[in-house]
């Protein structure tokens, strides 16, 4: 607090600062196991901005893919199958991290963005909480399980270098080359994916 009262009148300021971040046990990133904990502690910790996490699909060597669910209240957060759903009713915005497994500083990104704007909410920053407000904040925090996986065994103290996923492929130039192997799933989106008459890829 007192830091804050040195810095310029101009740009926003928080009241308060979150912990630190938790650091993981693979280069200082969150392991697999590490990421489903620290998503039930954020949701434990701020239950009336953060949905439990849930499962919205498997990977092809059947992980779980996270969904998390920022909202205030967390209405438009419940899963579509319980009763009182309102997903459709107010605009989302959609955050993702680790779809290339060697760049795990995205999900580290991802997870200090989430966790200085839960704080704030709850420490009533009127910006924080008129976003939750407004939104929902939809988080898929690691979109390539399998290759982060992978990169976990190979090089457990971190700087694992396969990006790709687990599918096996005609890339391997020996029995043992896994890391050339699999899908590059930033190069695999369909035709004109997002594509609008203004904006999007091909």
């Amino acid at each position: 607090r007192a830091v804050s009262a040195t810095l310029p009148e101009r740009g926003r300021r928080l009241a308060s600062r979150p912990a630190a971040p938790f650091l993981g046990s693979v280069g200082g990133y969150l392991s697999e196991e590490e990421q489903a904990a620290e998503f039930k502690r954020l949701a434990a910790a701020y239950p009336s901005w953060l949905a439990p996490p849930e499962t919205v699909g498997r990977s092809r060597q059947g992980r779980p893919i996270w969904l998390l669910c920022a909202s205030r209240d967390l209405l438009g957060c419940r899963p579509s199958r319980q009763a009182g759903d309102e997903r459709g009713g107010k605009p989302a915005v959609l955050y993702t991290a680790l779809l290339h497994a060697r760049e795990p500083a995205s999900l580290a990104c991802l997870l200090h963005f989430l966790r200085a704007l839960l704080h704030s909410a709850e420490e009533g920053d009127p910006g924080a909480a008129e976003l939750l407000s407004r939104r929902k904040l939809l988080f898929l925090p690691s979109l390539n399980p399998d290759g982060w996986a992978w990169n976990e065994r190979r090089w457990p103290r971190g700087g694992g270098m396969k990006r790709k996923n687990g599918l096996r492929t005609c890339s391997r130039r020996s029995a043992d080359d896994q890391i050339t192997d699999g899908v590059d799933l930033n190069r695999n989106f369909g035709f004109q994916w997002g594509y609008t008459q203004e904006a999007g890829s091909s």
